[in-house]
């Protein structure tokens, strides 16, 4: 009679073990996906925020080509006749002037003082006994390479953004 009792005990608690470890499954079950979804919700956010900035340095760099635009045109009208000849003489020798002070300065810089500046190190390379070739590479520098193409995206930019204002 004791182990009928004993047997009878166990088999009662048998489904009740099993749903314990069926439930035990489902809560772990239930805890991964729940982390999972916090880890997506934080990709989803990262995504936003990406998007945002995005959107915002775009938004940026298209009112920094509008200013410029707009710069532009302004300049191209910029001097208007009066009827004085002196006034008018005084005006267009000013508009002149200031349509030619970027290409004065973009070759007083780079063929004048960036090429003197160039000129003396290769001499200066070149009198401490190295050759030629070997001055000629280390005077190329990754900064070198920046300022002339920004100096070409610069120029190159005007003349687009000149032939829009026309």
């Amino acid at each position: 009679m004791g182990l009928e009792f004993l047997i009878g005990g166990v088999l009662r608690f048998l489904p009740e073990i099993t749903k314990f470890f069926t439930v035990k499954k489902e809560f772990e079950h239930e805890q991964k996906m729940l982390e999972l979804n916090i880890k997506a919700d934080e990709l989803r956010g990262k995504i936003a925020q990406q998007a945002l900035e995005t959107k915002g340095q775009f938004e940026q760099a298209h009112d920094e080509i509008e200013a410029i635009s707009s710069a532009v045109k302004e300049q191209l009208s910029m001097f208007t006749r009066t009827g004085n000849a002196v006034v008018d003489a005084f005006g267009g020798v000013a508009d002149l002037m200031s349509k030619f002070v970027r290409p004065l300065l973009t070759y007083w810089y780079c063929i004048g003082a960036y090429g003197a500046y160039k000129t003396a190190l290769y001499m200066q390379l070149v009198s401490s006994s190295i050759t030629w070739d070997v001055a000629v590479i280390q005077l190329w520098t990754a900064n070198d390479q920046a300022v002339m193409l920004s100096i070409l995206g610069f120029w190159f930019t005007d003349r687009a953004l000149r032939s829009l204002g026309r």
